[in-house]
């Protein structure tokens, strides 16, 4: 039975939390402070709050207006916990201690299965083994395939293996006590069941009111959020999202403002990673004006990151350097955001494996990625951008008497379509206008402005490591074929994105493979 739990709404937070796994999540929630418990007799609990989160569900909010400040509800549903992220620094030492305790769960393992005769069983166990370090099972689903597994062995073997299991769980409670040293621990009411409205907190009016027709718009249920969050007056001990300024009058402008093109990415540099990889996948990226540019790849779960002409580094580096041209160029790894390797010619000649985990030498560089279900509100971004851009133009051109020229439209489609920058759009339409118009820059870089901020809401950061040249000491994952390649075919996109499904295909019947022999 779902706990049952008094609550009482204190802000909203949209931000960064890490789950059970140490994975960064984000979520849209409320904060809340928790103090009573209802029992299965329907009496209360009282006890010091406790603060937290709950699940942000418009769709339940009272009356059909939206919730305050100060509100007090009873929920129920599945009791979590979450951790604080509080930067970069502080997840690279949570992945170190990770990484650490993983190998030595793994190494645990190994060395019990080196002293088993080989068998059909020692084959299984090997191969949940690599699902493991592979990052495809978590320790608790290996734990119960090796329980269940367990008739088969001797009775000293599985005692061995009792006490392999204790071991094991005794690595992770260390793990745990040490990273609730730098990652505080939140509880979290996710997925309701029930939900009760016990007090509404007083005043004149409810403020505002739910349009459920809208409520499947992330805009719509983004401002909510903001709503609620402008009513947050008090610090409390837990992260939240920091009140909205009040929106006022913009200043008068003595001169007008140049046009400031902001880089969207640092530039990319070679880069050595460590890493295995868990997936196929097909990543849309998203160039500067919103075009969408499909990438084929292979995602990677890197656990070192480092520069190809140093030496080794410690694996708690997250920084790579370029040297080139004189100068020093450095790019700071965030392992935090998703890692590929693009499944272009170069890693299509390596023949990778599903599981394979290798040194990989390559260009390293950021991109940014729209999830599918996101794809119309980017377009719908791209034509505001448009339709702003030509109503500058227009009154431009409606103040100066110029005459309306196709090739205004063709510029703004241009780069609407990734074909031209918004640096040589600006260049391109101030030769174009005959007349200089300081407001035009104005319109232009507001309007470019309000449309970067919108994809950057949009759009999530991921690294692709491309034009990969080697793949050091290579340990093998799962058994898969290998593809029958046509090198002079390679240029070809089409080409490799046949490969590309052909492999994917190939790694999802080895795997279904390796787990339904069971030998």
């Amino acid at each position: 039975m779902a706990p049952r739990l008094s609550v009482t709404i204190i802000g909203t937070f949209t931000g960064a939390l890490l789950d059970s796994s140490f994975k960064m999540t984000r979520s849209a929630l409320l904060a809340v402070s928790i103090d009573t418990l209802t029992l299965p007799d329907g009496s209360p609990f009282h006890f010091t709050p406790v603060y937290g989160y709950f699940a942000f569900s418009p769709g339940d909010a009272p009356l059909g207006y939206l919730w305050q400040v100060g509100d007090r509800l009873q929920v129920s549903g599945q009791l979590k916990f979450r951790y604080e992220y509080r930067g970069r620094q502080q997840y690279a030492a949570i992945t170190q201690l990770v990484h650490r305790a993983q190998a030595a769960i793994a190494l645990d393992m190994r060395r019990w299965l080196n002293i088993l005769p080989q068998s059909a069983s020692r084959r299984f166990f090997m191969r949940l083994l690599n699902a493991y370090e592979a990052g495809t099972l978590t320790l608790s689903q290996l734990q119960t395939a090796a329980v269940q597994r367990a008739p088969q062995l001797s009775a000293s073997q599985r005692e061995q293996l009792i006490q392999l299991q204790r071991q094991q769980s005794a690595t992770m409670q260390d793990l745990y006590a040490a990273t609730k040293r730098l990652a505080p621990e939140h509880p979290l009411i996710d997925g309701p069941l029930q939900q009760r409205t016990l007090q509404l907190k007083p005043g004149p009016t409810r403020g505002v009111r739910i349009n459920r027709n809208r409520l499947a718009s992330p805009d719509y249920r983004a401002e909510l959020l903001t709503a609620i969050a402008r009513q947050t007056t008090a610090a409390h001990p837990l992260p939240m999202d920091v009140p909205p300024p009040v929106p006022r009058e913009a200043a008068t402008q003595v001169a007008p403002k140049p046009v400031v093109v902001r880089t969207p990415a640092p530039p990319p540099v070679r880069a050595q990673l460590l890493a295995t990889l868990t997936a196929a996948t097909t990543l849309l990226t998203v160039d500067a004006a919103g075009a969408v540019h499909p990438l084929d790849a292979l995602a990677a779960a890197v656990e070192q990151v480092e520069p190809p002409d140093e030496p080794p580094a410690a694996p708690a580096t997250r920084h790579t350097r370029k040297k080139a041209a004189g100068q020093e160029s450095v790019l700071e790894f965030n392992g935090a955001w998703p890692t590929a390797l693009a499944f272009d010619a170069a890693l299509i000649r390596l023949q990778p494996s599903l599981g394979q985990r290798a040194t990989y030498t390559g260009t390293l560089r950021l991109v940014r990625v729209v999830a599918p279900n996101r794809q119309a509100a980017l377009r719908r971004a791209q034509d505001r951008l448009a339709h702003r851009l030509q109503q500058a133009i227009d009154r431009h051109l409606a103040a100066t008497g110029a005459p309306r020229l196709a090739a205004y439209r063709q510029l703004t489609a241009r780069l609407i379509a990734g074909r031209l920058s918004f640096a040589a759009y600006c260049r391109q339409l101030a030769a174009l206008t005959s007349t200089p118009d300081p407001q035009l820059a104005d319109r232009q870089q507001a309007a470019w402005t309000a449309f970067t901020a919108r994809l950057t809401t949009l759009t999530a950061p991921t690294w692709v490591l491309a034009d990969i040249t080697s793949n050091t000491a290579p340990e093998d994952g799962v058994m898969m074929p290998l593809l029958a390649v046509d090198a002079t075919r390679l240029p070809d996109a089409a080409y490799r994105h046949a490969l590309f499904t052909r492999w994917r295909a190939n790694a999802a019947a080895a795997v279904q493979q390796d787990f339904n022999t069971g030998s």
